[in-house]
């Protein structure tokens, strides 16, 4: 999960946290109002969508289900909301809107997708203060991939609801899995022979973001660009 203030979580309460996120939520809302005046999108879902969006909730079940870190289930629906709500209407919902409405040219949906999910990466970047580089470089690249997914999420759903669900239910697993003793802590415990379990998480994440852009009618794959185009 990224951060734009960045604290070293573990020694604080969970409290700090929710104040941390909203007020970050709320910064970024006041920013957007005044200064750039993007429109955020939260039309009602179309039914692929919400076919994606089953498959991913099944999953997560089903996840819940198989794992023994139930007593956890509060502290990653916690991290999952503070998580997605800042960073998908900051990220997705301002950057990637803007880049769109502003840019033009050819491949223009990808490179605004490229150019956004680059930025989400390099947020990623201030828990160097907190844990390892390597670690560090890895929540980043594969916060990239993530952000591909979210996107093309955003562009095919034409609502930001659709990526800050995605987004809350990676959080959410990541916050049932992790090792970490304290689950409020965003500090991970990399280690070396995670790099293929990373790899494929990566992979599968660009894969589906590709297959989201890509099939389909165009007015199916890419609603947000078509509401864009009318305001």
């Amino acid at each position: 999960m990224g951060n734009l203030i960045t604290i070293k979580i573990g020694h604080f309460a969970p409290w700090a946290l929710i104040v941390c996120k909203t007020t970050e939520l709320l910064v970024i809302l006041g920013l957007n109002a005044w200064l750039l005046h993007q429109r955020l999108y939260f039309h009602h879902l179309k039914r692929d969508t919400i076919i994606i969006l089953v498959g991913i909730f099944a999953i997560l079940i089903w996840i819940v289900f198989q794992n023994e870190m139930i007593y956890r289930i509060p502290a990653a629906i916690t991290i999952g909301l503070l998580g997605a709500l800042p960073e998908e209407v900051m990220v997705r919902g301002v950057a990637l809107g803007s880049l769109l409405a502003h840019m033009s040219g050819k491949w223009l949906r990808t490179r605004a997708v490229i150019l956004s999910s680059l930025v989400f990466a390099l947020l990623h970047l201030g828990n160097l203060t907190m844990q390892s580089f390597p670690a560090t470089i890895t929540q980043a690249v594969n916060a990239f991939a993530s952000g591909c997914l979210f996107a093309a999420l955003y562009l095919r759903a034409g609502n930001l609801l659709a990526p800050i669900i995605a987004h809350f239910g990676l959080d959410f697993v990541a916050t049932l899995g992790s090792s970490n003793a304290n689950p409020f802590s965003i500090v991970s415990n990399y280690q070396r022979g995670e790099w293929v379990s990373d790899l494929i998480q990566f992979i599968l994440q660009i894969l589906i973001a590709i297959l989201l852009m890509t099939l389909g009618s165009k007015q199916r794959r890419d609603r947000l660009s078509s509401q864009l185009a009318g305001h």
